[in-house]
């Protein structure tokens, strides 16, 4: 949410208040033109559709697409989810953490001992009855806990 405020509130800021320099000190060809950079599906090697952002307390982009991509703005990493489905919502936890939505499972990235990141499931604490849902479309983080809304079930 908070990568996806910033990119609008870059998208709407007046072209005349631009600089003609980016924070680097690189020289820009057009003044005036935002500090924007477009990535292709053929670039980040995924689908044309990005479903939700979310970013990390390091600054780590996390896309949600088929399974969730990692990007730590010089490579994308792809971590992949129990289905490989669209991973519809992806939200900042308590303490840092990443939790993950897509059809039929929800979860959390949870870090290896290599600092890797890998999907935790939590589909396993739910009783069996329960697991016929489609897409996570929304996480709320809450003083009791943490939500997962699907059509069918909150988790």
């Amino acid at each position: 949410m908070k990568s996806t405020l910033l990119l609008l509130a870059l998208a709407t800021i007046p072209l005349w208040a631009q600089t003609a320099a980016t924070p680097s000190g690189q020289k820009l060809s057009k003044p005036g033109v935002p500090f924007l950079t477009w990535y292709g599906p053929e670039t980040y090697n995924g689908a044309t559709q990005i479903w939700s952002i979310a970013e990390d307390t390091r600054g780590v982009i996390y896309v949600g697409h088929q399974g969730v991509l990692e990007y730590d703005g010089t490579t994308f990493r792809n971590i992949p989810t129990p289905h490989n489905s669209s991973a519809r919502s992806l939200v900042l936890g308590p303490q840092g953490r990443i939790y993950v939505g897509e059809t039929g499972d929800f979860g959390y990235l949870q870090p290896d001992s290599n600092g890797k990141m890998h999907y935790q499931s939590l589909v396993p604490f739910v009783p069996k009855e329960e697991h016929e849902f489609q897409n996570i479309a929304d996480i709320h983080i809450a003083g009791e806990g943490i939500y997962f809304r699907a059509r069918e079930r909150l988790f």
